[in-house]
């Protein structure tokens, strides 16, 4: 919003208040195309969709609903400033200032139903993941020990 006010010919004064916001989410899986996508069967924990499977050098699943985890941003901007502009013949001085203030939250909700990563192709066949990474367990990564290859 602009308020301008001319006090005389030659001076006249603009003042600047604003606000804008933004509420923005991604990746937030609400309903399913597939209802295996919801199978709390195949989770890698009771009572949990599947979670998320990777493999080096593979394209990996996404797992279930909820797995893929997203991102929930807040921006919000407030501005406020003032300018006064004085005229006389040819020349105009003009003066003043803005403030601006930034609010940037975000919250970044982790897939809670596990992820095995798997380093190398032949350690998925046999079963073997690198790291097991979940939320809803006590500890947030978990190195799990890899076979010996000799």
């Amino acid at each position: 919003m602009t308020l301008q006010h001319i006090f005389t010919p030659a001076f006249l004064n603009t003042t600047l208040v604003g606000v804008s916001h933004s509420h923005v989410t991604d990746a937030l899986d609400i309903a399913a195309i597939d209802p295996i996508s919801n199978d709390t069967s195949l989770g890698f924990q009771p009572g949990v969709p599947a979670g998320i499977i990777t493999v080096a050098g593979l394209t990996g699943t996404q797992g279930g609903i909820g797995s893929s985890g997203s991102d929930i941003l807040d921006y919000t901007s407030i501005q406020a400033g003032d300018d006064a502009s004085w005229i006389r013949g040819r020349h105009t001085l003009k003066f003043g200032g803005r403030v601006e203030r930034i609010r940037y939250h975000k919250e970044s909700l982790v897939g809670k139903f596990g992820d095995f990563n798997f380093r190398r192709f032949r350690l998925y066949l046999w079963g073997a993941a690198y790291e097991f990474l979940s939320r809803s367990l006590d500890c947030y990564r978990m190195v799990i020990q890899l076979p010996d290859s000799s």
